[in-house]
Formats: C-alpha cells, structure tokens, sequence
C-alpha cells in the first residue's frame, strides 16, 4: 500500500521524506554507504507500514463507532415511533372515555 494524502497522514509523511533526504546528505554514494542506506532504509520501510497499520486501525475503529452510533439511533427511532403510537391509542382511549363519560352525565342531569 501507499501512504494516502489524508490530513492525518500528512506530518507523518513529511516526516520520513524528511529523514530521507538527511540520510542521502549524510551518506554520499559510496560502497560502505550502501549497507547504512539500506539499514535505513529497511528501517523507513518498517515505519511506514507501523504508521500505516496504525492508521488502518484507527479507520476500522471509527468505522465501528459510527456502526454502533447509527444502531443506536436506529433503536432510539424505532422505541420513539413505538412510543408515539401507544401514546397515541392511549390517547383516543382517554377520549372516548371523556365523551362517554361526559354523555352519562348530560343523560343524568336531563
């Protein structure tokens, strides 16, 4: 893989470009040279793919979070939808009441 131009990705990157041109200036090209870039190399590689592993799973995680938020709120949805509907039966039954209710009295008075 390669390292994607994200914003959290960015300091990182330029980091190891950093190194990497500090290491060409402190080792000219030479036969003995050779075996320290490589070391280094070797060693940049490696950090790039820490980074890159670490920054995979950070994604994966956020991912989930907002897997687990969205369920959430979809059970918080659907108890409200549930919630509305009783309330509104419950509420039709309390007036039916009342006007029953109301009507016996009228008979009463009458």
């Amino acid at each position: 893989g390669c390292l994607h131009n994200s914003p959290a990705r960015r300091p990182e990157a330029v980091e190891i470009l950093t190194q990497v041109s500090r290491v060409a200036a402190q080792f000219p090209p030479s036969s003995q040279n050779k075996v320290e870039l490589l070391r280094q190399v070797t060693s940049l590689r490696a950090d790039t793919e820490r980074l890159q592993r670490e920054h995979e799973a950070e994604i994966q995680s956020l991912r989930s979070d907002a897997e687990r938020l969205q369920q959430g709120y979809r059970s918080y949805r659907a108890d409200t939808e549930r919630l509305q509907r009783e309330y509104l039966v419950e509420i039709q039954s309390l007036r039916a009441n009342t006007q029953r209710l109301q009507q016996e009295h009228e008979a009463e008075i009458q």
